[in-house]
């Protein structure tokens, strides 16, 4: 799927022109080369594309001229711009029942984002990335996202004090005091991954508005939503988000393939019908997590190398040239004069 082929509830559109507003910028000015029709911004039910939401937000982190845009997006989210989702999840009987919603419906509302959820040795590990071609927008869109979490989570925990480990792909910044706030935790910026982690234990919290019964009426309400999205969703794309899923690190064929619970032969056969195949995402995937790696200054070619599963520096190189016309390291240059 491409980012023309995601969905954006349009709920997230206007937490971006509520924003913009208080700053004294207007609707007109939001929407260029959007191509989005104003009346969305009425509309809860409404949506619109990945690549129009991201041109919105390019457009207003420009003009509102703040660093701390997507902190300050974040805060204008609330349980109601999730829509449906958000109902459900509110009304989930416990903590995990919640995070399960929410893995299995955020493509109904903002599948330009990936989520995954794994425990490991006593930890509850929740992962999330914008595995698309964003641009400087992307650490607005983490920023964003972590403190709509983070509210949305104390809100329907009513009162107990959430404390995770976050682990960021972005750099510090002075605005991100409110995370250790949000979160009761230190931030360790400059990671490889984006994770909130937290003791598994917590999974089991009941949430302040759990009801059984409203919550099974809203979930066939999201299974509705789910069947409408799956049925525009390729397989090509289901491979691509479990590619970024395992970027630490990124599966064989055949193992990836056994994700899918398919014989490789077969599995090579369903993204035949895309007119694609793995080796094609895997290297597309593998050019966008290149680019982020190699915006951190600190990680060396080699290690790059190594954690996209190449052979050698050399392989990379190659296959880096291919995919951009540039060398990694001229690539890095131009990437940190942008910094």
């Amino acid at each position: 799927m491409t980012l023309e082929n995601t969905v954006v509830s349009a709920n997230y559109a206007s937490v971006i022109l509520r924003l913009c507003e208080t700053r004294g910028i207007t609707m007109s000015q939001l929407v260029v080369g959007t191509n989005i029709d104003p009346e969305i911004f009425t509309s809860s039910t409404a949506s619109i594309s990945g690549s129009q939401f991201v041109q919105l937000v390019q457009n207003a982190y420009s003009l509102y001229d703040d660093p701390a845009f997507g902190v300050h997006s974040g805060k204008h989210i609330t349980i109601s711009t999730h829509g449906m989702v958000g109902f459900t999840l509110m009304t989930s009987s416990n903590l995990k029942e919640a995070l399960d919603v929410i893995l299995r419906y955020y493509r109904t509302v903002f599948s330009i984002m990936t989520f995954d959820l794994t425990e490991r040795e006593g930890m509850a590990v929740l992962a999330f990335d914008v595995p698309y071609k964003v641009g400087n927008i992307k650490p607005a869109m983490i920023e964003g996202f972590l403190v709509g979490f983070g509210s949305v989570i104390n809100y329907v925990l009513e009162g107990f004090e959430f404390s995770a480990k976050i682990r960021l792909q972005v750099q510090e910044q002075p605005y991100h005091q409110v995370l250790n706030e949000l979160y009761d935790s230190e931030v360790e910026y400059g990671s490889d991954v984006n994770e909130i982690c937290f003791d598994s234990s917590l999974l089991a919290l009941r949430m302040a508005a759990a009801d059984p019964q409203t919550t099974q009426l809203a979930r066939e309400q999201c299974e509705h939503l789910k069947r409408l999205a799956d049925a525009k969703e390729t397989f090509s794309q289901q491979v691509r988000d479990k590619l970024f899923a395992h970027k630490k690190r990124l599966p064989k064929l055949d193992e990836i393939a056994k994700l899918f619970n398919m014989h490789p032969r077969t599995f090579g056969r369903y993204l035949n019908k895309d007119n694609t195949s793995y080796q094609e995402l895997l290297d597309e995937v593998r050019e966008v997590l290149a680019m982020e790696y190699l915006a951190k200054p600190n990680m060396l070619v080699e290690d790059i190398a190594c954690s996209l599963n190449f052979n050698d520096t050399s392989s990379f190189y190659r296959a880096f040239k291919r995919w951009t016309g540039m060398t990694p390291s001229d690539q890095r240059k131009k990437l940190m004069q942008k910094i």
